[in-house]
């Protein structure tokens, strides 16, 4: 359970540091809940795991984990938006 949460937690920082749209919160879960639906489809159909819905929910856990502490190092820097 752990393991999907923070494998994912970079995801939330790194994102809206690499692409500056990805700053806005629902354009972030949007693309984030896009590409994980699309990954766990390609692994039922593949036969390479099971697709299973707590895992998106985890992994957009650890995204959300990880964007609240982008924002909190933003204000904790003075860096503005």
């Amino acid at each position: 359970m752990f393991g999907n949460i923070g494998v994912f937690i970079p995801f939330g920082v790194l994102l809206p540091i690499i692409w500056v749209s990805m700053r806005r919160i629902g354009r972030l879960l949007l693309t984030v809940v896009a590409a994980l639906i699309i990954l766990e489809v390609s692994q039922m159909l593949l036969g390479a795991g099971t697709m299973d819905v707590d895992d998106i929910i985890l992994n957009v856990v650890g995204v959300c984990c990880g964007r609240v502490g982008y924002v909190f190092l933003r204000k904790r820097l003075g860096i503005a938006s």
